[in-house]
């Protein structure tokens, strides 16, 4: 599949994005239901839902094989690109894991620079709901995280706030913190949040966007600059449309890696 690795993150969100909330929780329950037959290897993910279990909702049939799509991905080179270190009998976890994730919570449009709200967006409880059994297992921080990133991306500020809030100090909190401030328009706190993160594993996927993207100004011979982030959406939050375009993109892979950082280890 010919995807350039720092642009997949956008590219798998698109693949769902028209799949409803309720056709989501299905496919969450059919890919926990092919795990408990012991059919999950990567390439035959899509084969094995359409074949056992897809036939009660047609839609979500054909939005299916994006599973198995993120799979292969991974497998080709997305691990690298992405810096994360997995062995090769941790990659159809880290798939699944991620694609269970996103495939519940993503919506027909980006999460905006500013607080939104959005339409098309699930209410705080759903969230939760739908993700009970993706987070389980997960350290209490890194649970916390996970939920706050969901919450955070349907524009739900308060209760993303809280969790995060609660977990001062743990860097990948700290780091859903300081999205969340700077989706709200307080800049100056986002940035310092993000200080409070320093080095994140998500530098090196977010540098590697922001090329592909055309968003050089972002980077520091190379590095990855959260605060040039921060001051590139106050700027275009001004009126800016085409920079908040590329900047809405850039945002998505960052949910989307952290999401995966958080689920997928």
């Amino acid at each position: 599949v010919a995807v350039s690795g720092c642009r997949t993150m956008a590219y798998i969100a698109s693949l769902t994005s028209a799949c409803s909330l309720e056709e989501r929780e299905l496919y969450h329950s059919f890919i926990n239901r092919a795990e408990s037959v012991g059919q999950n290897k990567p390439s035959q993910d899509g084969a094995i839902l359409r074949g056992r279990f897809a036939a009660p909702c047609p839609r979500l049939f054909s939005r299916l094989f994006w599973h198995g799509v993120f799979n292969e991905l991974l497998a080709r080179g997305l691990r690298t690109s992405l810096g994360v270190g997995l062995c090769a009998s941790r990659i159809s976890h880290a798939a699944r894991m991620t694609a269970a994730f996103w495939s519940l919570i993503n919506t027909a449009g980006l999460a905006t620079l500013d607080r939104g709200p959005r339409p098309e967006i699930a209410d705080a409880a759903t969230i939760r709901r739908l993700l009970a059994v993706t987070v389980r297992g997960l350290t209490e921080k890194r649970r916390d995280a996970a939920l706050a990133l969901a919450l955070l991306w349907h524009d739900h500020f308060d209760d993303a706030h809280q969790l995060c809030q609660a977990h001062e100090g743990h860097a990948d909190c700290d780091y859903v913190h300081a999205l969340l401030h700077r989706r709200e328009g307080d800049f100056a706190n986002a940035k310092y949040w993000f200080g409070e993160v320093g080095a994140h594993p998500l530098d090196l996927p977010l540098a590697q966007a922001a090329q592909a993207l055309g968003r050089a100004d972002l980077l520091d011979h190379g590095r990855w600059r959260p605060a040039a982030m921060v001051d590139a959406c106050a700027l275009a939050l001004r009126g800016d449309q085409v920079a908040c375009s590329s900047l809405m993109q850039l945002q998505a892979v960052e949910f989307h890696a952290l999401g995966e950082h958080l689920v997928a280890r």
